[in-house]
């Protein structure tokens, strides 16, 4: 079947989806083998320009962000080519071939949604790198310094999100306040003594501030959450060439994890226009 107007499936989109179709093409490649009342298939899928259209209600719609999945699964081109495959038994009354691969699609559709990351690694197929190291970035404790290594996820995501412009990133910068808060805390006892620290005196200052009994100035922590949130959206921007349009900053969080090596994690989060 070659160029079937979406729209004409809006009913089952509407049912599992919850949302009608607005406009888009649909491609179906059928490979069907029938053994008595037994059925076997694949079907190449292929929805080209897909566009959602008015939401509706269904009990039987999936409870994920749908634009955020199809947005994953589209191509550079705004195509959406998938492999579904049926199998049942046509002596089943409540088997339907549509119904099946309707399901099928829908749950492929919200697996995307509900792991992006994971939709990201596979598309950037980069060895050793999977779709939760990239929904985060590690930076050095108390610096807008990414650890070594991170910069490859900064390129992976940069060029998902160029292949897929309806792609939005969060970026929320953030802090840790034990281990950013003791290297600002050491930065700033050194310039006050010239670059000089003694090991003494910095292990009497690292126990006074986890002891509560010595603090920085209370804008200091908030200030650098807020710069390495500032400083990836503008390495995105400037350096990998991803749309501004398409990088968001969220409010900073100021309890970021820190591992075992004292780096901080700065997370992100995809969304879809």
């Amino acid at each position: 079947m070659q160029g079937a107007s979406l729209p004409n499936l809006s009913p089952y989109f509407g049912r599992y989806l919850g949302y009608g179709v607005d406009s888009g093409k649909l491609d179906v490649n059928m490979d069907y083998e029938i053994t008595g009342s037994r059925i076997e298939a694949t079907n190449l899928i292929v929805m080209d320009r897909l566009e959602l259209g008015q939401p509706v209600t269904s009990d039987q719609a999936v409870n994920v962000p749908v634009r955020l999945g199809l947005a994953l699964l589209r191509d550079g081109d705004g195509v959406i080519e998938i492999n579904v495959p049926v199998s049942g038994d046509l002596d089943d009354p409540e088997f339907s071939v549509g119904k099946v691969a309707m399901r099928a699609f829908v749950n492929i559709l919200s697996k995307a949604a509900t792991s992006p990351f994971s939709v990201l690694g596979s598309v950037a197929e980069l060895a050793g790198l999977s779709g939760e190291q990239l929904s985060e970035v590690r930076f050095v404790a108390g610096k807008t310094e990414l650890a070594d290594g991170e910069r490859d996820k900064l390129d992976a995501l940069a060029g998902a999100l160029k292949k897929r412009p309806a792609l939005l990133l969060n970026i929320r910068g953030g802090v840790a306040p034990d281990a950013d808060g003791l290297a600002l805390l050491r930065q700033r006892l050194a310039e006050q003594r010239g670059g000089s620290l003694s090991d003494e005196e910095w292990a009497q200052a690292r126990e006074a501030y986890l002891a509560g009994e010595r603090s920085l100035p209370p804008e200091a922590l908030g200030n650098l959450a807020s710069a390495r949130g500032a400083w990836l959206r503008q390495q995105l921007a400037e350096d990998y060439g991803v749309d501004e349009a398409q990088l968001f900053l969220l409010d900073p969080e100021r309890d970021a994890k820190a591992d075992d090596q004292g780096l901080v994690a700065v997370r992100f989060a995809l969304d879809a226009r």
